[in-house]
C-alpha cells in the first residue's frame, strides 16, 4: 500500500505494486517496484484477470525506478514473455516464479528473467540496473 501511495504522490496513478525497494551492491543500485501477479479468479463470476500487459499498463507513463520485478506462476511468466503489451515499458521488467525464488533463498540471486531477452537467461537483481 505504501508503494502505491508513494507513486500517486509522484504522479503515477493506477498501479498497484506490492512493495518498493532499493538493492545496493558493489557501488551499484537498482530501485525497483515489486508487482505480484495474483492467481486467476476462483469463480467464473469473479472479475476477468488482466493480461500481463494490462496489469503493467500503468507503469507505461514512467515510474521513478530502474525496474519492475514481477513474481508470478510459470504460466504467467510465459505469458509475460509473449505479451506485446509489456514491450516498450520505460523501465526494465523482469519476472521470477515463487518456485525459483524458494530454490535459491534470495531474490538477489540469478532468478530473474528479463522481459525482452532470452527467457532462459536468468539475471541477478543488481544486473537490472544495467538497462
Amino acid at each position: 500500500m505504501e508503494a502505491a501511495v508513494w507513486l500517486r504522490e509522484q504522479g503515477v496513478p493506477d498501479v498497484a505494486p506490492a512493495a518498493y525497494g532499493v538493492w545496493i551492491e558493489n557501488d551499484r543500485a537498482v530501485r525497483f517496484l515489486l508487482h505480484v501477479d495474483a492467481d486467476p479468479p476462483a469463480r467464473a463470476t469473479d472479475a476477468v484477470r488482466p493480461s500481463p500487459g494490462e496489469a503493467l499498463e500503468g507503469y507505461r507513463q514512467g515510474v521513478p525506478v530502474t525496474a519492475v520485478v514481477m513474481v508470478c506462476s510459470e504460466a504467467g511468466e510465459r505469458a509475460i514473455h509473449t505479451d506485446a503489451g509489456v514491450a516498450g515499458l520505460p523501465v526494465a521488467v523482469a519476472v521470477a516464479t515463487p518456485r525459483r525464488l524458494a530454490a535459491v533463498g534470495s531474490p538477489a540471486e540469478a532468478v530473474w528473467s528479463r522481459v525482452g531477452g532470452d527467457p532462459g537467461h536468468l539475471v541477478r537483481l543488481i544486473d537490472l540496473a544495467d538497462q
